[in-house]
């Protein structure tokens, strides 16, 4: 047994403890719901695995696990050592969730956190905050701006990490900033800035500076992978200072400071009326984004270098292009997604074509295979497979060795549960339109002569999508004929 078989069974024997102790922390109250409905208690309870990273060398795995009650507890697993599964921190906040961890470095963590917090008047409004602690849970800090007693106004957001690695900049992260303007009546060290920036940040000790000078129009920025920003979105106003709803995006070149409207684009020699990027590659000085073709969102990449000149890599005729898939710590794009009866990945670079096509085949129960998480190198992939019938697993893929291998499951309650499949089907409307929707049926079942629920999505920019939905495989569990309408 090699050694990330060995965690790989260490994580299993903690989630098994973790679910006995979330038992017994809850005593009578999980006992009493277990007899009421012993399959609720299992269904309904959160993942195992909230969100997972591989880091730089691809040794170790930082995952959030559901803990006992409300609390959400953080792992780390070090291929290295035998069996070395660890937590290093704890949430047992009720108002507070642990969202996300990853690596900032090879020892560092960066850690968000969201919850509802308490503003003038008692409003709860919610709120994220990001830290940064070492692997073995030691120097913990807070890399979000403090509060400050001054502020006229409450913050918010902490800041979205822009680039885990800056050229030139070892050991500092580039992220944004929402700056809040301060009294300054009796002090000289109130802050007058307003509106977003962005920051170099040491993880280390938390300490920062400005990289990009907040404004008030500014609504997000994009960096390319070496953390310097490249693209950012303003927000448009009438002469009144009122927002009107509509944006303008502005792009640097590679080695100029000032800024300049990405607009009047052609892809693919035909003119695009807008363009909403979404990342750079600086290697090859373009931007992705959304274009709207034929009524439908495609991807498009556009030089920035001034001339506007792009081309279409992505575009249905029949549903949006939703997504581009991006691997490793620099995001880099590789594809992008949509999805008809199924989510469906187009990989633009060929070796991931190849590779997501291997998986497939080594993994032909979970046609649904998402990289979460890549080393430095991108040799060692973090991945989930999954289906309609199966919760999830993660598996640590080295791309030399040409080794997959299981880590842990998704939802350890629900190991050996037989599911019910869920069908693409269509029926007409009063008017004859047809809707498409899908059907689940309890495992085994013909359908003939059962109870039935109409599981109708939100709205109104959503649909359901194919795959494990642990409410619909309750009441199939109970059941029931599961319906939802797209």
């Amino acid at each position: 047994m090699n050694l990330a078989s060995t965690a790989a069974s260490a994580v299993r024997n903690l989630l098994i403890a973790g679910t006995a102790l979330a038992l017994v922390a809850t005593g009578a109250v999980v006992q009493a719901q277990a007899a009421a409905d012993e399959a609720a208690v299992r269904f309904g309870a959160r993942a195992d695995v909230l969100d997972i990273s591989l880091s730089p060398s691809g040794n170790k795995i930082v995952f959030v696990s559901a803990g006992p009650g409300h609390t959400e507890v953080v792992n780390v697993i070090d291929f290295t050592a035998e069996a070395a599964v660890k937590a290093v921190l704890t949430n047992g906040e009720k108002l507070v969730d642990i969202d996300s961890c990853e690596w900032a470095s090879e020892v560092r963590l960066l850690c968000q956190f969201s919850g509802m917090g308490g503003a003038d008047g008692g409003i709860l409004i919610p709120f994220d905050r990001l830290i940064a602690l070492n692997a073995d849970s030691t120097n913990i800090r807070m890399i979000s701006q403090r509060d400050s007693p001054r502020a006229l106004g409450f913050n918010q957001f902490g800041g979205d990490v822009l680039a885990l690695d800056v050229a030139g900049e070892e050991g500092m992260i580039l992220m944004t900033r929402n700056f809040i303007p301060e009294m300054t009546v009796g002090t000289r060290l109130g802050n007058e800035k307003r509106g977003l920036g962005a920051e170099l940040v040491d993880i280390a000790n938390g300490r920062s500076r400005i990289r990009e000078q907040p404004d008030d129009a500014t609504l997000r920025y994009i960096a390319d992978e070496q953390g310097r920003v490249r693209v950012k979105m303003q927000a448009q106003r009438d002469s009144n200072g009122n927002l009107i709803g509509t944006f303008r995006y502005f792009f640097r070149t590679p080695d100029n400071n000032s800024w300049a409207p990405l607009e009047s684009l052609t892809i693919d020699g035909q003119p695009t009326e807008r363009m909403v990027p979404l990342a750079v590659d600086s290697t090859r000085n373009v931007a992705f984004g959304f274009v709207t073709k034929n009524g439908y969102d495609a991807i498009a990449e556009v030089a920035l270098d001034g001339t506007g000149i792009g081309k279409l890599l992505m575009a249905r005729g029949d549903v949006d292009v939703d997504g581009l898939i991006r691997i490793g710590r620099k995001n880099r794009v590789v594809g992008a997604s949509y999805a008809t009866e199924k989510r469906e990945i187009a990989y633009f670079d060929p070796a991931m074509a190849k590779l997501a096509a291997d998986l497939g085949k080594a993994l032909p129960d979970q046609p649904l295979v998402n990289i979460v998480g890549a080393s430095a190198d991108e040799q060692k992939l973090l991945l989930i497979a999954s289906s309609d019938t199966q919760p999830g697993m993660v598996y640590l893929f080295d791309r030399k060795a040409r080794a997959l291998e299981p880590l842990l499951p998704l939802r350890s309650r629900l190991e050996g549960q037989a599911m019910g499949q869920m069908k693409p089907v269509s029926y007409p409307a009063a008017d004859g339109t047809q809707i498409p929707a899908y059907l689940t049926l309890p495992p085994g079942s013909d359908g003939k002569g059962l109870p039935a629920i109409v599981l109708p999505h939100g709205g109104p920019a959503a649909r359901d999508e194919w795959g494990f939905d642990w409410l619909v495989q309750y009441f199939t569990a109970k059941g029931y004929a599961v319906l939802q309408p797209n």
